[in-house]
């Protein structure tokens, strides 16, 4: 029997998707293991012969973007009665209407911006991936077309009424299933371990395993000590706020305050760009390194202009989730 214990939870994961058995629920190691182990059993069964195990064995659970159904199972039929059966047989534990729209992925929900409509239509720096839409960004008419073209897989609700536990189970794994939700990137870069292949968030940057996993991992609750934390956040973004205008803008010249918390972003995008270093990653000692370079001091009532909406759209996908970003 294999050794288990020595694998990780999201290759113990794989393997469950890959053999086709649903992992709805399952939420410890121990879980994980024993339906690896009973499946292990049910495939000694078959492979001795008895003819009964052909109904045991798992029925194949879709549960990634590829589609797994041509895993070879061992038959007396030709490949073509093989192929033709085992469709007829995939019938997944999810709620599928539609069975004729293709599964919905996160390439479909990708996008560029219009660059005519920015102020810099440089490419942005540390992007691994494009944009994609999420449930907050989709307007009336996309919701309606992914809803007409693409289906989404439901997790199989258990029987009763459901505790918390139970519940939030179900949250997480309908937001890995669905590329729209808001934290399916986020679960899917923890599913693939840190040492997993890059996972890029909803503005195309590569997520940072370990500040996902403090993500992850429960808070306990303390007025106190939040109220302190949001206090010296507030403090230290004015600072740096203050130290990136006096270098980026002529003396004397910065925004006023009702535009200088959007200025700032646009100084960074501008920083970023001509640095080439992801925007997330700015802060004073990049604005010192610009100054060193070369760059020169701007006049703001020259330099600023009113943001375009495809500039905000842009930024509303850049600020999200920013801090769980890697930094390269």
């Amino acid at each position: 029997m294999a050794d288990y214990e020595e694998k990780t939870v999201a290759v113990l994961r794989q393997e469950l998707k890959e053999r086709g058995i649903p992992n709805t629920g399952l939420t410890r190691k121990a879980q994980i293991i024993e339906k690896l182990e009973e499946d292990d059993e049910r495939r000694k069964g078959y492979t001795k012969g008895d003819k009964s195990a052909d109904k045991k064995v798992s029925k194949p659970h879709d549960e990634s973007m590829q589609d797994d159904s041509s895993r070879s199972v061992p038959n007396k039929r030709s490949p073509e009665q093989a192929s033709a059966e085992q469709a007829k047989k995939q019938k997944i534990q999810y709620d599928k209407p539609g069975t004729q729209k293709p599964r919905l992925t996160t390439p479909d929900l990708e996008f560029e911006y219009d660059r005519s409509q920015l102020r810099d239509s440089r490419p942005t720096p540390g992007r691994i991936a494009k944009p994609r839409y999420d449930q907050f960004s989709l307007s009336e008419d996309l919701k309606q077309h992914f809803e007409n073209n693409f289906y989404v897989p439901k997790p199989e609700k258990p029987p009763g009424r459901l505790d918390r536990v139970q519940k939030d189970e179900l949250f997480v794994e309908q937001t890995r299933l669905d590329p729209r939700a808001a934290f399916h990137d986020l679960h899917k870069c923890l599913d693939k371990g840190p040492n997993g292949s890059p996972t890029a968030d909803n503005a195309g940057f590569q997520l940072d395993y370990e500040k996902v996993q403090d993500w992850d991992r429960p808070q306990p609750y303390n007025k106190r000590a939040m109220i302190r934390g949001m206090d010296r956040a507030v403090d230290k973004a004015r600072s740096e706020e203050d130290q990136i205008f006096d270098v980026f803008f002529v003396d004397g010249e910065r925004p006023d305050d009702n535009t200088s918390h959007i200025a700032k972003d646009y100084v960074k995008d501008q920083i970023s760009k001509d640095l080439n270093v992801p925007w997330h990653q700015i802060n004073p000692d990049h604005a010192k390194q610009w100054e060193k370079q070369g760059f020169k001091k701007v006049v703001f009532k020259d330099w600023w202009k009113e943001p375009t909406q495809e500039e905000r759209r842009r930024f509303s996908n850049m600020l999200k989730g920013a801090a769980l970003r890697k930094d390269l």
